[in-house]
Order: C-alpha cells, then sequence, then structure tokens
C-alpha cells in the first residue's frame, strides 16, 4: 500500500469514527474492529493527508485536490529538510501509541506508515534529493500536470498562469541542487541524464508552441469572448512568456553541463 492509499482511506475512515460520535461511548469493539486508538490514529493519518498536500501542491493537484492548483513543490535543500524534521515528529507521534488498544488494522496502517515515513528520511540523510531530475521526471516533465487539470473555469487558467509564473522559481532552484549533486559527486550514469537535453530541447520553443501554454488555446469563448488569442489573453502576458522561456534555457544551459560519469 502506497503513502496515498494509507492516508486517503485513514481520512475516510477518521471522518466515519468520528461522525458517529465520542469514541468509547460505545461497548467494546470486538478484537480487530475499529476502536478509539483507530479514531485517534486515523486522525493522525488524515491530518498528514491534508499537511502533505499543502507541503506538495503537485501531488494534491495529481490527487484531485485544486486548494495548490497555483504552486509547485519545493525542491530546495531547506524544504527536504523540513520535511524531514516533521516525519521525525511524526515517527514519535506514532511510537507513543499503545499497540495493545490499537485493532490489527490499526498497528498495520501504523506499521506500514511508519515503514514509509523511515525510509524518507533515510533518504534525506544519504541527500537522495540532489537526485533532482532524471529522463523520466523532473523539471522538464512538469508540463503533464496539465492532464490532470479540468479547465472548466475562468479560475482554473487563472490559477494555471500564476503556477507558470512561479515555473523558474522551481527551475532555479533545481538547477541548485543539480549543482550541489556535481560538487558532492552524487551522479545518475550517463545513460540516465542523456535524453534530459533533448527533452528541454522540445520546450525551446516559441510561447504559442510551448505545452505549457495549450491551454489558452482552447479558451471556452463563454470565458474569454474573441477576439482574444491564446497569447493575448489576461492570464498570458509576455513578461510570463519570457521568464518561462528564459528558465527553460537555464536548466538546458546546466544539463549540458558534466553531470554524470563517463559510464
Amino acid at each position: 500500500m502506497n503513502r496515498a492509499d494509507l492516508l486517503k482511506g485513514a481520512s475516510v475512515s477518521a471522518a466515519l469514527v468520528l461522525s458517529d460520535g465520542a469514541p468509547g461511548s460505545a461497548a467494546e469493539p470486538p478484537d480487530g474492529a475499529p476502536n478509539a486508538a483507530d479514531a485517534e490514529l486515523d486522525a493522525l493519518l488524515a491530518a498528514e493527508w491534508r499537511g502533505y498536500h499543502q507541503r506538495h501542491p503537485e501531488a494534491a493537484t495529481y490527487d484531485g485536490d485544486r486548494s495548490g492548483d497555483e504552486s509547485w513543490d519545493d525542491p530546495s535543500e531547506s524544504a527536504a529538510s523540513a520535511e524531514a524534521a516533521h516525519q521525525r515528529d511524526v515517527l514519535a507521534q506514532l511510537d507513543r501509541f499503545d499497540r495493545a488498544r490499537l485493532s490489527e488494522t490499526g498497528r498495520t496502517n501504523a506499521d506500514l506508515y511508519a515503514q514509509q515515513l523511515r525510509d524518507d528520511v533515510q533518504g534525506f540523510d544519504l541527500r537522495t534529493y540532489l537526485f533532482a531530475l532524471n529522463q523520466r521526471g523532473g523539471v522538464q516533465t512538469d508540463v503533464s500536470i496539465v492532464d490532470v487539470l479540468p479547465f472548466a473555469t475562468r479560475a482554473d487558467y487563472e490559477h494555471w498562469a500564476v503556477r507558470i509564473e512561479r515555473w523558474p522559481a522551481k527551475v532555479d532552484a533545481t538547477i541548485a541542487l543539480l549543482r550541489e549533486a556535481v560538487a558532492r559527486r552524487m551522479l545518475w550514469p550517463r545513460v540516465v541524464m542523456e535524453r534530459v537535453p533533448e527533452q528541454l530541447d522540445r520546450q525551446l520553443t516559441a510561447p504559442e508552441q510551448h505545452p505549457f501554454f495549450a491551454p489558452f488555446a482552447r479558451l471556452p469563448r463563454a470565458l474569454w469572448p474573441p477576439p482574444l488569442t491564446a497569447i493575448s489573453t489576461p492570464c498570458s502576458r509576455p513578461k510570463r512568456t519570457q521568464a518561462m522561456t528564459s528558465a527553460t534555457s537555464r536548466q538546458r544551459a546546466s544539463a549540458r553541463a558534466p553531470q554524470s560519469p563517463a559510464a
């Protein structure tokens, strides 16, 4: 079970249990059935689900939570450090649960989530966050998030425009991580990275042809009556397009630098 499935299930369980009344008001449940301790655990996991979306707006978007649609994840080292500190705090909270009071399902959920957190903390300690991109994911594939956005209201387009405007900051933070990775010789094999420059090259195009701006090419007339075009809409100012193109160029220049061993 992955983090999303576990936390979503806990969020639903917490809502159901808490809506049934005060924990412990009914007869003691049979062995293995949810109880007051399970409700407390589910409440913690539900809070984790909400907090994870707040700290990782891209995950929120993919999970259908529209609250972070104006933002990107923060790939910086400081954000990774803050995330690890939070994970250590949650591990301490999980350790304080009386396992004897948890049902079998509750113990399993606690164990699964604790193991995920320990794995994540170990990843931070090993500085795996420095592997900021590869041929399958990174800032050069951020445009794929367009496919899960509804673009049904004017606000959807406006949020996307703000997200585009904020993308250069994410690119610069990624470049900083890659430079740190080079300095520490924490590098992917060359075969992993050799496709990345080509992926970036495909984005070095005129703004009206860039996939980031594809949604503006199909603006519903009810939202923006003609004759507004894809690049003349309020959501797509020249300053924004220039910043996005410049950020792609900086990332492309960074990709040319030696970032992987010869073999």
